[in-house]
């Protein structure tokens, strides 16, 4: 029996794994970089008991560091205070925490890609967190204290 079927026999129904759309989906979103309607969108979700990971769309926004040049020349509708953004995906690693009585918590963005042409989304997903939660000593079936220094809340989630 693999981590993950002993974790989802352990946890029952605190155990749960949604999909809101095809990985080729997302891919399509992320290429037309359509920022109006999926930034912030949950794509995949995976709790378990008290620990869960999210991969999101996001927006980043980004400003010239300095006028684009055509011929030397600064082109005349350059503005400096425009904002560019671009969509990404990224893993949010969320726990249930003592402090606000086991709501969900936002615990930290993690720099590991998502990988959308993963044979089984749901086993990375779950992978990335099993070896997250043991590293940062994060529990599946306790709400977990926000007194360890090790976790910072970044948003209550909703």
């Amino acid at each position: 029996m693999t981590a993950l079927e002993k974790l989802k026999k352990e946890l029952g129904s605190r155990y749960s794994f949604e999909m809101a759309m095809p990985p080729k989906d997302v891919k399509i979103i992320l290429g037309n970089n359509n920022n109006d309607f999926f930034s912030d969108l949950v794509v995949f979700s995976l709790l378990a008991g008290c620990v869960g990971i999210e991969a999101t769309i996001m927006d980043r926004c980004l400003r010239p560091e300095k006028p684009p040049e055509t011929d030397g020349k600064v082109k005349q509708f350059y503005n400096p205070n425009a904002v560019v953004t671009d969509l990404f995906i990224r893993y949010d690693v969320i726990i249930r925490a003592k402090q606000v009585n086991g709501e969900w918590c936002s615990y930290e963005p993690l720099a590991i890609p998502v990988n959308l042409d993963a044979e089984d989304i749901e086993q990375e997903m779950f992978d990335i967190l099993f070896n997250f939660a043991q590293g940062q000593s994060l529990s599946f079936t306790e709400w977990n204290d926000l007194d360890n220094p090790r976790i910072r809340l970044v948003r209550k989630k909703d």
